[in-house]
């Protein structure tokens, strides 16, 4: 189980990570946030099990983080970058 709790967690985060990348997903794209939030609760829950504070610390901030994109997100315009 603890497995498939890191690689579910894993494959969120590369996914937003290489569909960003190939410009797929924009990095303010609400998707793009919603992959790294599920991912990094998943690994945050999967370093628990592992008993591993940094990769623990790594994975709060990263949801922390993508968490606050989300409340504070504000859709763009297609083409518009600025």
């Amino acid at each position: 189980m603890e497995l498939i709790i890191g690689l579910l967690g894993m494959t969120c985060i590369l996914a937003g990570f290489i569909l960003n990348v190939f410009k797929k997903l924009d990095s303010h794209d609400r998707k793009f946030l919603l992959l790294n939030l599920a991912g990094s609760l998943l690994l945050a829950w999967y370093a628990i099990m592992l008993s591993s504070a940094p990769f623990l610390i790594l994975n709060t901030v990263w949801a922390a983080v993508a968490s606050w994109g989300l409340i504070h997100h504000e859709p763009r315009m297609r083409g518009h970058r600025g």
